[in-house]
């Protein structure tokens, strides 16, 4: 919904960064009338009516450096450099920059009144308070806090952050003496990786080593979820249990559903990583991207899980743009004239044109691909899709009891239909068999705690009427394989009183089980698959939503 609703309300083109005060104060201005006074729309079309309707910006999403720009404060790399909150941060001699150590108490929360208050100070004696360098033109917004508005977006402070400078870390021949360096087992890892079957919602099947430096965020961020499996038994046993605590904190805050004892859980999982990195690896590592992972669950709290407010979306869109032009000449110019178009394209085409145009304008707007074959099946509480061509399929005595015991009756059809693919929720399954022909899966499922692997998506009347469109009611089923967890992925190291590390949930090593039937539902959570060594591996994804 969010990224197919997204308004380009400006846009720069320059060599250098555009002054804030004069690139914002339009859109400053037209927010705060569009939350004082509203607009009016129509609803409805045959009994229209007016709604008024208003605008209120609570949320702003950026990088560490055009968030220091938006809140006219110093960068991340000088004193008090944290939006966040009052940690002075410390001048290390032996890197040459400033680094956040883990400190107890914690650096006091910034609020949004003392902000405002430091900044005001700042414009009016030119010397910087607390970081602050001058008042924000976003501190004019109504209804916008100038703290808590802002997100630690966690696409650049963790994805091209955290999880990169690790990995770079641990592989750097600069670091061939350090006990977690991983350089001569490169090879390895390289194998390992190549094992992964990633789902249809990671953009990219995984690369090789060869190319990390040109990983992109989502690649890194794939990485932070698949990388336990691939690390262990490779990375010694103390800091696979340190990076074991930044990873689950991960799957908890990208999670669908996040609850209060997850969000706790994070807290405390986050602080005792925090509190290891500088002894592990040395104070040089207490980076600003480290520092504001503490500031994390508390963005959750307040807004959601990490994804709904990333800038994944926005770099996506960024993309998009690069598209709208052609020549290097007026390109502001090309890319506004090319988005109106589009935009009145999406406003005025009507879905009743013939299925060869319809299908041209879904290309053209939303790169999707129609798919022709597709039949709707409308299930209790929601609707199923098949995709492709179905295929008749024999019932074995097997297969009869396994759907025996989900309807409730001895099955007496001899042949259903069977789809390799089918979509729910807007989500795409397929089946084991037909996922085996590719580099990705998505056949592998997780519900009530519980993996399977589809083998069909069924659909039969059970009967034995000769007429071709009787009024028997019809199955919609899944036949599974249930997968056995072996053991959950345990990552803990030490003894009571300096345990670090935890139980990873969302990681199990698998095998196979027996055969049995379910009813489809929208509650179904999409899987990776790692296969190396003998071993099987699952990994859960934290949500369905996130590409």
């Amino acid at each position: 919904m969010r990224k197919e609703h997204m308004v380009l309300s400006a846009l720069w083109f320059g060599n250098d960064r555009p002054k804030m005060e004069t690139f914002f104060k339009p859109f400053v201005g037209e927010c705060n009338k569009l939350s004082q006074d509203g607009f009016l729309w129509t609803h409805g079309i045959i009994e229209p009516r007016s709604v008024l309707s208003k605008v209120y910006p609570i949320i702003c999403c950026a990088d560490a450096q055009a968030r220091c720009m938006l809140q006219n404060m110093v960068q991340f790399n000088g004193y008090f450099g944290c939006g966040f909150c009052k940690h002075k941060g410390e001048y290390d001699n032996d890197s040459n920059s400033l680094k956040y150590p883990y400190c107890i108490p914690h650096a006091p929360l910034r609020t949004n009144a003392g902000t405002k208050s430091d900044s005001i100070e700042a414009e009016e004696t030119g010397m910087r308070v607390n970081g602050l360098k001058g008042v924000s033109i976003l501190s004019f917004l109504f209804h916008f806090n100038i703290v808590a508005g802002f997100i630690p977006d966690y696409m650049h402070a963790v994805c091209l952050g955290t999880v990169r400078r690790f990995f770079f870390m641990w592989i750097d021949p600069t670091n061939a003496d350090k006990p977690y360096y991983l350089g001569q087992r490169l090879q390895l890892l390289c194998d390992r990786i190549s094992q992964i079957k990633p789902t249809k919602e990671i953009q990219r099947v995984p690369r090789p080593l060869d190319v990390i430096k040109y990983w992109k965020a989502s690649e890194w961020r794939s990485f932070l979820f698949y990388s336990l499996p691939i690390l262990s038994g490779v990375l010694p046993p103390m800091y696979l249990a340190h990076w074991a605590m930044l990873v689950q904190s991960m799957f908890h805050l990208c999670s669908t559903n996040i609850s209060h004892h997850s969000l706790r859980m994070s807290e405390f999982l986050i602080g005792k990583f925090l509190i290891f990195v500088e002894p592990l690896y040395g104070k040089k590592e207490m980076t600003y991207n480290i520092h504001i992972l503490s500031h994390m669950p508390d963005c959750v709290r307040n807004w959601g899980p990490l994804w709904c407010t990333s800038s994944f979306m926005f770099e996506s869109y960024n993309g998009y743009l690069k598209n709208l032009f052609n020549d290097t000449r007026a390109v502001p110019q090309q890319i506004f004239t090319n988005l109106c178009r589009l935009q009145f394209l999406h406003r005025h085409y009507v879905k009743a044109v013939s299925p060869t145009v319809e299908d041209f304008i879904q290309r053209v707007l939303f790169h999707k691909k129609v798919t022709k074959s597709a039949n709707y099946f409308q299930l209790p509480h929601f609707e199923i899709v098949t995709l492709g061509t179905p295929e008749d399929l024999k019932l074995t005595a097997a297969l009869r009891l396994a759907l025996q015991d989900v309807i409730g009756e001895r099955i007496i059809s001899v042949t259903a239909k069977c789809y390799k693919r089918f979509i729910i929720d807007n989500v795409l399954f397929s089946t084991t068999e037909y996922s085996s022909k590719f580099k990705r899966t998505d056949s592998l499922i997780e519900f009530n705690d519980h993996v399977a692997e589809i083998l069909y998506l069924i659909i039969f009347k059970n009967h034995n009427c000769r007429r071709t469109n009787c009024e028997c009611e019809e199955h919609v089923l899944l036949v599974l394989r249930e997968l056995l967890t072996v053991q959950r992925l345990k990552c803990i190291y030490g003894g009571l009183n300096s345990e670090i590390g935890c139980s990873v949930s969302f990681i199990r090593q698998v095998r196979n089980g027996r055969i049995y039937s379910t009813y489809p539902h929208n509650q179904f959570n999409k899987a990776m698959d790692i296969l190396y060594e003998g071993k099987r591996f699952v990994v859960t994804l934290p949500n369905r939503l996130e590409e």
